[in-house]
């Protein structure tokens, strides 16, 4: 047998990864081999003997025939071709490796799929969902009042942390990716009690309110101290770069930026 480049395995490789992937067969014993295996190819790394035997014949077979219903399989990789179907990509990509491999799925697995595929077949149809105006501007406060919470939170939080992810690669791609429905909702709902306080605010421009200040000798307040001194709200809220939904106070002669927490519409004891 003729020798084959290295340019030339690492080429042929690569592609058959490609279609191990499309045919949803990613997590496939043979396609970790390959990937490994490009890897190796791609620095500077040798293949031994038996190695490149294998490769070599995992190229000529190409992606194993499937052992599943042809006709769903044909389905799930039309459904995967249609445009805007990224956010339920993976699991019909799941679904489709299954099938290949004749695996058995449960019911509930079942119907799940079945919403998957018909969605999709909507989004062919009808053309991929898209948020409205009044949606995108609040997915844009979303991002900003994200930073309000720590990683712990999204961590313990996975669904929303999923939306968020989603969310920011809407907005971080340049040509404006499609952006699923739930994950839209999921994240504006997760920030639900924010929006309520933005649409009614704590307090308004030109109220009179009270908070614990002191002046520190250089143009500034600390918050929560022992004076209590009247202040004026200067506008609306706003929020900070900390996540945090502040409002412009006047107080002691000082412009400053509070949270509600830090304001009381009622005189407190001086401490």
């Amino acid at each position: 047998m003729a020798r084959k480049p290295r340019q030339q395995r690492l080429r042929e490789a690569t592609l058959l990864l490609a279609s191990y992937k499309s045919a949803g067969l990613s997590d496939d014993y043979q396609a970790r081999f390959i990937r490994d295996m490009v890897a190796r190819l791609t620095s500077t790394r040798n293949l031994t003997s038996k190695q490149k035997n294998w490769l070599d014949s995992l190229i000529i077979e190409g992606v194993p025939a499937p052992k599943g219903d042809l006709a769903l399989i044909k389905r799930m990789e039309k459904a995967l071709e249609v445009d805007g179907v990224g956010h339920i990509e993976g699991p019909i990509t799941d679904f489709l490796g299954r099938e290949r491999k004749g695996w058995d799925i449960s019911g509930k697995q079942l119907a799940f799929r079945e919403k998957l595929l018909k969605e999709a077949e909507a989004i062919a149809v009808n053309g991929p969902w898209i948020p409205s105006s009044d949606q995108v501007g609040k997915l844009r406060m979303c991002l900003d009042l994200a930073k309000g919470r720590d990683g712990m939170y999204w961590q313990t939080h996975p669904a929303d942390g999923r939306a968020l992810k989603k969310v920011q690669n809407y907005f971080d791609s340049q040509r404006r990716e499609h952006i699923d429905q739930w994950s839209v909702e999921r994240l504006i709902n997760c920030f639900r009690v924010a929006f309520r306080e933005l649409a009614k605010p704590y307090a308004s421009e030109g109220d009179m309110i009270w908070t614990r200040v002191k002046p520190d000798g250089q143009g500034q307040l600390k918050t929560w101290t022992t004076l209590v001194v009247p202040a004026l709200i200067a506008g609306g809220p706003d929020i900070n770069e900390r996540g945090q939904i502040v409002y412009p106070v006047l107080a002691d002669g000082v412009l400053t930026y509070l949270s509600k927490n830090n304001l009381m519409k009622r005189k407190p004891k001086e401490e």
